[in-house]
């Protein structure tokens, strides 16, 4: 089955590119004369360029819950929750290096690995118990 996903055409990524440029120069610009206004249009274009990536991948997310059918539904949400956790901390932490906040950058990440785990937890857990049962089972 061919998936049908939306594609980003080149013209659109330049004009990506070419607004996360300006938004750079803005910010470098300004930071000497207003840096809290420059630290406000940094952040404002990482949480556009991240909503316009969720944006992308949404369709293709999609797809890939309806390949994986039913039975795999259990298997396949855990992962795509956990990317989706490490791509927010990783943005949220990015965001506030970018501010000169490094330790709450490091909360951050400190959080996500930690939601990740209780995300993954029932998943390995299962797998856990199936590794169990296929050792018992061999040498019993």
């Amino acid at each position: 089955m061919i998936m049908k996903v939306r594609h980003t055409n080149m013209e659109e990524m330049i004009r990506l590119i070419g607004a996360a440029m300006v938004a750079v120069m803005l910010t470098v610009s300004l930071r000497a004369l207003a840096p809290d206004i420059s630290a406000l249009i940094g952040a404002a274009a990482g949480v556009l360029l991240l909503g316009y990536a969720v944006y992308i991948l949404s369709p293709a997310l999609g797809e890939l819950r309806e390949l994986a059918g039913e039975e795999w539904q259990r298997w396949l949400t855990p992962v795509l929750r956990s990317l989706g956790i490490a791509v927010v901390a990783g943005c949220g932490a990015d965001v506030c290096r970018d501010l000169g906040q490094d330790s709450v950058a490091s909360g951050i990440e400190l959080a996500g690995k930690a939601e990740i785990m209780l995300v993954c937890l029932p998943l390995i857990t299962e797998l856990l118990s199936l590794a169990r049962s296929l050792f018992v089972g061999q040498t019993g």
